[in-house]
């Protein structure tokens, strides 16, 4: 309303079962409240420039292109996942966390957790320190794999120096160049991933997703986002 407060007119989806409106509404403002002040943050700075003025910075972003060919991207991310099974001990099954902003190497290291037949658990980078480690420790991660920028973020939340790879660091660079390793065999009910939600009216809570939600996620897309035309090929 005017005033800036959540009304009954506001909706929202709670993750718990809870019919105690007062709690429900307590958890949108803890939450919910600071996503509207991050929106307002993003879309003021948004103002500030015109998407004319970005044109000449948009032509260095290359992102996938980056990564060279398919064929380099299937050795990289082989490659990686040999790291994480040899060198970190990454088994079938265990967790891998992603702790990242946006960038290329983020695909190369949900692809090798996915290789290897590990569960990914990517994270929102706009976590607090509290919520990170909440995440970390209730998930059992044990390998974390984050961005440069938010390396001391993780360490705030608790996480362990020698389970931490920095996506395109020097250590990655060396270990995207290392022994292949098969590709793990999974079957379609195998735990895949583990989606965190935002807990709004207590702690988030893990979301497991299997192999067969990521194919059909993937088969939606095309139905619902791109168009598939006759002449299309899909991998």
């Amino acid at each position: 309303d005017a005033g800036g407060r959540l009304t009954e007119k506001f909706i929202g989806i709670a993750n718990i079962e809870s019919k105690d409106v007062a709690e429900v509404a307590k958890g949108y403002e803890r939450v919910i409240r600071p996503r509207f002040s991050d929106a307002k943050f993003f879309f003021d700075e948004d103002l500030k420039q015109g998407l004319e003025s970005m044109g000449e910075g948009l032509k260095t972003v290359t992102y996938q292109a980056r990564l060279g060919t398919v064929a380099d991207k299937v050795a990289r991310v082989a490659a990686l996942a040999g790291h994480l099974r040899q060198r970190c001990g990454v088994q079938p099954g265990e967790r891998v966390a992603i702790y990242s902003a946006n960038c290329p190497e983020y695909l190369e290291a949900l692809h090798a957790i996915y290789w290897c037949g590990a569960v990914s658990v990517p994270v929102n980078y706009k976590l607090h320190a509290r919520e990170l480690a909440h995440v970390l420790g209730d998930s059992g991660a044990r390998v974390v794999c984050v961005s440069a920028e938010l390396r001391d973020a993780a360490f705030a939340a608790g996480a362990d120096p020698a389970a931490l790879h920095v996506l395109g660091g020097p250590g990655w660079s060396q270990a995207a160049q290392g022994a292949p390793l098969a590709m793990e065999e999974r079957t379609p009910e195998d735990l895949a991933s583990l989606f965190y939600t935002s807990g709004t009216t207590g702690r988030p809570k893990g979301v497991m997703q299997t192999q067969r939600n990521l194919l059909a996620m993937t088969m939606a897309y095309f139905t619902d986002v791109d168009d598939v035309h006759p002449d299309d090929a899909m991998v």
